[in-house]
């Protein structure tokens, strides 16, 4: 279950649609964290 888990949220996902879905959550997760630190970062 851990091995399965770790394949996707590799980097570099075999599938183009597990990258895009992976850099939506970079983008989320950054957004988040702006938004927890009150700082707005240049995109």
């Amino acid at each position: 279950m851990r091995e399965r888990e770790r394949e996707e949220s590799t980097p570099f996902p075999s599938s183009g649609h597990k990258d895009l879905l992976y850099k939506a959550t970079l983008v989320q997760r950054a957004a988040n964290a702006c938004v927890h630190k009150r700082v707005v970062y240049p995109l």
